[in-house]
């Protein structure tokens, strides 16, 4: 994926297409008439259990609710409190049915959503809490291979139009179970077009432990491709693969940082393909194809840095204490519109940084649709890291005006350089040019430029670490995007290639595959206008069945292949990784359980070391991720992290903390003793365990002469009632007769504490009790 693909996904604003015919076309006059209270307009309330036909639907919002019990028959224990109507541009002009409902037992209340297709009737999404469910605890929960039949017998027989058998697994590297969540198998499947996988037909759903359908959602666009043949062999597309395929050193991180996330990741040094090496090539003309379909027809800009007449950036001489002192800075770097005004402004953190900054929005006087303008300013240094203008274009624009560009591509490329030297600090020794794209725009008189800069440690590219800025024809900037978080000292710069390139060359041609199949565009709205939404046949390069989604590096020290890029979740399958040193241990059962839910993570070396003595945070860390395999980054709110006791935010097990304290698995104050750095032992596992039951203050009832007579070591144990209790539920068994309370836990004794306590979710009266999950 291309550092463009990533700016442009980031700077889409979503807005209606722009009007430009010059008589107002029908779909303008349904929107006046909307406006006018004629008909309701997509988007809009309607009467709860409406029979009324809005424009373009042949379902009425009540025979949407019947088609949602129909399918879903457990959802009649829910009441529909509110329907709305709009039209869905990214599946291809589809008008759909929202429906909302509530669902009352008692003082308990939940509420979900489904969603219609309002002219076909097939219902398009749903997730139905599992409040609604029945469950059976002595019912024994369907395997993955069980839950899978189930979910396919399911689709052919609701579906008629799917054929399971051209079913494709999509997305195999993602999976949503967690060790202690519900039994819940999450499925996705890849339909096909003519036979051939298609994106534009996407279909998941979830079964849980009874095997009932519990979520359910299907992309299938009502698009069509032009082209449903290749014209060239899969040996010819091959042959392009090679030649457009070229590798560039890069400090790779292991894991992209996820914007809340406090600690940096391990960077290495890794030879990673070229912004264009993996492109799709178009199965017609054996040509490469950028991020929007289009045939690509510049060459890739050779990195340059960054040089302007400009000052370089200065950071404010004291922080901004006013909303006012941020606008300053603002204006005196982008044009914003007189009729413009300060619609609001906060100070807070920020969600792609964590610092302070300050968040302003503006809004014009007066405009149709709304069009406003958000910036985000660094209330301690004035650093500029957003600005974008979602720009909304009236009705009855209407006479075409030229296109033709007034801003040479040089142009724009000097005056992003000129912008970028002002207001990034060290721009000119850490950031390159590395892509100018000129679009063709869909509004009247735009053209639109996206220059991207890459920062870099010498010359060696940051992955991740880039700035976008969007102009249009008239060198007005209306979109800014400043993403660079890692410090340079954490990178390592002291490591050498021992891997040549020619060699990396051959391992990643070696290992990826092109995969035909229908790769859909557009259906988006960005500055340069509405992209239509298309399905085109290519070729795609792909890393084995798992396409994209995970990408592997080369390390370039060792040769071994890494996790890095745009990594999510599991990088081999839904059913886990593998480790090479589990196999005959005591404890293989249960370390092949939390490799299967990403509870361990093999290193390079594909070990885990079961026999090693761990830490009070790393059974933190694994208990965390027990509830949630990449909680890293999603549990910090968006206010200022406190300290909890010694625990700072920069540690890498803070985020473990905050979960547990968020479950109430740790106590809200920090004990004088707390640390996440010394040995775990028995004695301190059982505590930790009491707490996690909830049966901390029981324990604490019951002392030495309550154990067993045959725990020899009784005198030894500190806290005898969590003792007796973690003996009695056999999560932490005697040993001959003793229970060790200073006996350091290992790696695989953590591993089947955690699995037995997964096997207690809902036997006991709290802990994860699924009416409380």
């Amino acid at each position: 994926m291309t550092s463009t693909a990533c700016a442009l996904a980031a700077m889409l604003c979503i807005s209606p297409a722009a009007w430009g015919a010059e008589a107002i076309d029908p779909d303008v006059k349904a929107r006046l008439a909307q406006a006018a209270g004629e008909l309701p307009a997509a988007g809009q309330k309607t009467l709860i259990g409406s029979t009324e036909l809005p424009e373009g639907a042949k379902i009425s919002s009540a025979e949407a609710e019947q088609r949602v019990h129909k399918l879903f028959p457990v959802t009649s224990q829910a009441k529909l409190v509110q329907s709305s109507f709009r039209e869905e541009k990214s599946l291809g002009e589809v008008v759909i049915w929202d429906l909302q409902f509530d669902y009352q037992l008692g003082t308990y209340g939940t509420g979900f959503h489904a969603s219609v297709n309002a002219v076909t009737g097939d219902v398009i999404s749903i997730h139905i809490p599992e409040r609604l469910f029945s469950t059976s605890e002595n019912q024994t929960a369907l395997s993955r291979e069980q839950a899978e039949q189930r979910a396919k017998a399911w689709i052919q027989s609701h579906f008629p139009d799917v054929d399971t058998k051209q079913l494709t697994s999509h997305h195999p590297g993602y999976g949503m179970e967690a060790l202690f969540s519900p039994v819940n198998y999450y499925f996705q499947y890849k339909g096909s077009y003519n036979g051939i996988p298609s994106d534009g037909d996407m279909l998941s759903l979830s079964v849980n432990a009874e095997g009932s359908i519990t979520s359910f959602n299907r992309y299938n666009t009502a698009v069509k491709p032009k082209v449903t043949k290749p014209g060239i062999t899969a040996e010819q597309a091959r042959e392009q693969l090679k030649k457009q395929f070229g590798l560039e050193l890069v400090y790779m991180p292991e894991k992209m940082q996820h914007y809340r996330s406090r600690t940096t990741p391990e960077y290495y040094l890794a030879w990673a393909p070229g912004d264009q090496s993996m492109s799709a090539i178009d199965a017609a003309t054996g040509k490469p194809m950028d991020d929007t379909g289009k045939q690509m027809t510049d060459p890739a800009v050779q990195p340059t840095p960054v040089t302007s007449k400009k000052a370089p950036f200065k950071p404010a001489v004291k922080p901004l204490s006013k909303a006012a002192d941020a606008t300053t800075i603002l204006n005196d770097h982008f044009d914003i519109p007189k009729d413009y005004k300060l619609h609001s402004s906060s100070l807070g953190e920020s969600y792609h940084n964590g610092r302070q900054v300050w968040s302003l929005s503006y809004s014009p006087s007066s405009q149709f649709m709304g069009t406003h303008l958000s910036a985000e300013v660094d209330a301690v240094t004035g650093q500029i890291y957003s600005m974008n203008e979602h720009r909304y274009h009236e009705l009855g624009d209407s006479k075409p005006q030229t296109t033709s560009a007034k801003l040479t591509k040089a142009q724009a490329q000097q005056q992003a350089m000129d912008l970028v030297m002002e207001i990034v600090p060290n721009a000119a020794a850490e950031y390159k040019l590395t892509e100018i794209r000129a679009l063709e725009s869909t509004f009247p008189g735009q053209a639109y430029y996206y220059v991207t800069f890459t920062r870099y440690a010498g010359e060696i590219k940051i992955w991740g670490e880039s700035i976008t800025v969007g102009m249009d024809a008239e060198g007005k900037v209306s979109n800014y995007h400043f993403r660079s978080n890692v410090e340079l000292k954490e990178l390592p710069v002291a490591s050498k290639p021992n891997v040549t390139q020619d060699q990396a060359r051959k391992t990643y041609l070696e290992q990826i595959q092109l995969m035909l199949k229908f790769i859909q565009y557009g259906g988006y709205t960005s500055p340069t206008g509405h992209e239509p939404l298309s399905l085109k046949l290519a070729y795609a390069p792909s890393y084995g069945q798992n396409e994209l989604y995970t990408m592997k590096m080369i390390d370039a020290v060792t040769g071994k292949w890494r996790n890095g890029g745009y990594y999510y979740g599991n990088s081999e399958s839904s059913e886990g990784f593998n480790a090479v040193d589990i196999e005959g241990h005591a404890s293989h059962k249960a370390l092949e359980k939390l490799l299967e839910f990403r509870v361990l993570v093999p290193d390079e070396q594909n070990k885990v070391y079961p026999d090693q003595q761990i830490t009070t945070g790393e059974w933190f860390d694994m208990a965390a991720r027990s509830l949630s395999p990449d909680y890293e980054g999603s549990s910090i709110g968006m206010y200022d992290p406190f300290p909890y006791g010694s625990l700072q935010p920069e540690s890498k097990y803070y985020e473990a903390v905050y979960l547990m304290v968020s479950r109430d698995w740790l106590p809200r104050e920090a004990s004088p003793s707390f640390s996440v750095e010394g040995k775990l032992t028995r004695d301190e596992l059982a505590v930790l365990l009491m707490k996690m039951l909830k049966y901390d203050k029981l324990a604490e009832a019951f002392g030495a002469s309550d154990l067993d007579a045959g725990a020899a070591d009784v005198s030894q144990i500190k806290q005898p009632g969590a003792a007796l209790f973690a003996v009695k539920l056999n999560l932490l068994p005697l040993r001959d007769g003793k229970f060790l309370p200073n006996q350091v836990v290992t790696r695989a004794e953590a591993a089947e504490v955690l699995v037995k306590l997964a096997d207690l979710r809902g036997k006991s009266d709290s802990f994860l009790n699924h009416m409380n999950y």
